[in-house]
């Protein structure tokens, strides 16, 4: 069986389980830490340490766990009056769910400067321009030229207003390539790309994200019934755990499946999803020429 033969979603076996704990305390051992450092971090890139002025702090929310840690985080570090909150939803397929949860959370975080702008109009028109012009586009393209839409307004936002574009990206969809190229992958700084999506529902019970967002199934909302987990065939745990043994301990094919118990489908699908989102990671290639 090769990576792309994984039929169901794949979640940890329960003699897997005692690995997982062990993975997820060393997160939750230490929210107080990562919260000072992630504080300090946004500090440097938002205060101006000669004269005082603070780059106000552009989030979009979306009503789902990483980005309402992320402003619970820039709050925290800078202050609501310092804080652009921006939803974006597209009507039709953005939940009315979604739209609740971002006003219980800028309510939740006392953030004044609210913004909503629906992003069909933009969206529909590069989307049909495109199609009119002789392509027909996939559901999956016309899902990444709305989060570029999205992307393209806060960066409008951020320059009327002189603030920072904050990217609410964990490292476990950094590293398996879940997100979208130019669209939620970019941004001018991002406070939470070093933490897994465990101890980021750790973080935000820590932070008193209210509890219906942390409960919540993960999606982008780029389709309708979307979902994470449903999308990467794998449940966030067993990929956390999985990333975590594979990038943070070096852990072997040969020993995650003797040692770890993990199908070797499973691993060859998750190193196939990161290789394949490689160049997402890294700056365009550029031809070098020596004269």
């Amino acid at each position: 069986m090769n990576g792309n033969e994984v039929k169901e979603i794949y979640d940890l076996f329960e003699r897997q389980i005692p690995f997982y704990e062990e993975f997820r305390d060393i997160g939750r051992d230490n929210l107080e830490i990562i919260v000072d450092e992630i504080v300090a971090f946004i500090r440097f890139h938002h205060i101006n340490v000669k004269n005082g002025e603070i780059a106000k702090a552009v989030v979009g929310i979306s009503g789902g766990v990483d980005s309402s840690v992320v402003l619970a985080l820039v709050k925290r570090a800078l202050g609501a009056e310092n804080v652009i909150a921006v939803k974006m939803p597209y009507i039709g397929i953005s939940s009315k769910e979604s739209i609740f949860y971002a006003n219980s959370l800028v309510e939740k975080f006392g953030i004044q400067d609210v913004r909503e702008i629906s992003i069909n109009e933009a969206a529909d028109a590069i989307i049909g321009g495109v199609g009119r012009s002789g392509d027909d586009l996939t559901s999956f393209v016309k899902g990444n030229t709305m989060a570029r839409m999205r992307m393209s307004i806060l960066y409008a936002i951020a320059g009327a207003s002189g603030g920072r574009v904050i990217d609410t990206c964990n490292v476990t969809e950094i590293r398996m390539g879940y997100y979208t190229k130019h669209g939620d992958g970019a941004s001018d700084h991002n406070p939470v790309g070093n933490l897994y999506k465990t101890w980021v529902w750790d973080l935000a019970k820590f932070l008193e994200v209210p509890q219906k967002i942390i409960d919540r199934a993960p999606s982008p909302e780029l389709e309708e019934g979307q979902t994470d987990e449903d999308d990467m065939k794998i449940t966030y745990r067993a990929l956390d755990l999985l990333l975590y043994l594979m990038y943070d301990k070096g852990i072997s094919k040969q020993d995650l499946i003797k040692d770890y118990y993990f199908p070797e489908e499973v691993i060859d699908m998750v190193i196939g999803k990161i290789r394949g989102s490689e160049h997402k990671r890294h700056l365009a290639p550029v031809c070098k020429i020596d004269l």
